[in-house]
């Protein structure tokens, strides 16, 4: 018996070293045609290798859902915010593993209602900006959603820190970081969608987010995504100034 289950051991172990040959040659094949291989990061192991354990997730801009994070910290309590009511519910049921708390309404830095724009392209690409030129698509329909701050939906929930935050609203990212000032300062991460070219009228600059996340004590740490050519826009990574992640 002990003859075959050393047999199985070594043929398990010659199956994972072929595999791993098989990645190294694609990867070389890759990088001579010009392209370059990045792991995936918005992922459990990436996001468990930076020991970031936050109490609290606020997913914000659910659209399908962020499974990558919702694995990642499988213990915390996660926070869907999404002013769209669909976005929610197909979330919810496609992760139906997931014990999540909801909040239909869309964050930003002051309380109230706005007008939320769904363009053909489809409801993940909804905008309270008119889009620029760049990334212009009809709007065939318009909403009158509620807005609240995240710190105060934060206390009204009774939820606690540290936190962990991913946002993607569509160029409304620099408002919805204003309206968490207030946890900010509990917070482990910042994921945001943040925009590199003009694809709002009015929008924020990249400089302008690096700036406002300076002033709250964090920095650049990573990009989570990766592009051949120039972006429109990157997810970026930050974490305090002071974490020890910058060696």
């Amino acid at each position: 018996m002990l003859k075959i289950e050393r047999a199985k051991e070594i043929f398990r172990r010659l199956k994972a070293d072929r595999r791993n040959q098989r990645r190294m040659l694609a990867k070389k094949l890759l990088l001579k045609s010009g392209y370059i291989v990045s792991p995936e990061k918005m992922s459990k192991q990436y996001l468990h290798s930076l020991g970031f354990s936050p109490k609290t997730v606020i997913d914000v801009g659910v659209n399908r859902g962020t499974p990558g994070l919702y694995q990642a910290f499988e213990n915390s309590t996660i926070v869907l915010v999404d002013p769209r009511q669909e976005s929610i519910d197909k979330t919810v049921k496609a992760f139906n593993n997931y014990h999540f708390v909801t909040q239909v309404c869309a964050a930003g830095s002051q309380p109230g209602e706005a007008t939320l724009s769904i363009p053909k392209s489809g409801g993940g690409r909804s905008s309270f900006y008119e889009r620029a030129s760049l990334t212009a698509s009809e709007i065939v329909e318009t909403r009158e959603v509620s807005v609240e701050r995240l710190d105060h939906l934060a206390s009204a929930l009774n939820l606690s820190g540290p936190f962990g935050i991913k946002i993607d609203t569509e160029g409304y990212e620099l408002e919805v970081l204003k309206g968490a000032k207030g946890i900010l300062s509990e917070t482990n991460f910042v994921i945001a969608e943040v925009s590199i070219k003009r694809r709002f009228e009015n929008g924020y600059r990249f400089s302008d987010i690096i700036l406002f996340m300076r002033q709250e004590g964090f920095e650049l740490l990573d990009t989570m995504s990766f592009g051949f050519k120039p972006r429109r826009f990157i997810d970026c990574l930050f974490v305090k100034s002071e974490s020890s992640l910058f060696g």
